[in-house]
C-alpha cells in the first residue's frame, strides 16, 4: 500500500510541476509604434483555459488588464505616448501557469 501511494504522489508531483510554453508576438514591430499595441498569443499547449493580458508602463504602473477568458489576441490604444510592457499569463486545464513579458514597447504620438 505504501509503495502505491508513493508512486501516485510522484506522478502527481511531476504532473503539477510541468512548465508549459507560452508567449506572444507583437503584430507591429517597429522602433516607435503608432497606436494601437497589438499582439497574438503563440501558446504551444492545446489545453489553455485562460489567458490574461496586462499592460503597464515601463515604471510598472498597471494601465490595462484584459477580462478573464481565452483571449488569444491583445489590442489596446494607450492614451499617452511612452514606454510600455506587455505581460501574458496563461493557465492550462491542469492549473499550470506560465507568464511571458516583453518590455520597451515604445508608443509615439
Amino acid at each position: 500500500m505504501k509503495r502505491n501511494l508513493l508512486v501516485v504522489f510522484l506522478f502527481v508531483a511531476i504532473s503539477v510541476g510541468k512548465a508549459q510554453n507560452c508567449g506572444f508576438n507583437l503584430l507591429s514591430d517597429s522602433v516607435c509604434l503608432l497606436s494601437p499595441i497589438q499582439a497574438a498569443a503563440n501558446d504551444t499547449a492545446a489545453n489553455i483555459v485562460e489567458r490574461i493580458w496586462f499592460l503597464s508602463n515601463c515604471s510598472s504602473t498597471l494601465i490595462y488588464t484584459s477580462p478573464v477568458g481565452l483571449n488569444p489576441n491583445f489590442s489596446n490604444v494607450p492614451l499617452v505616448a511612452g514606454c510600455y510592457c506587455l505581460l501574458l499569463k496563461t493557465i492550462n486545464s491542469l492549473g499550470d501557469t506560465c507568464a511571458y513579458q516583453q518590455c520597451n514597447i515604445v508608443v509615439c504620438d
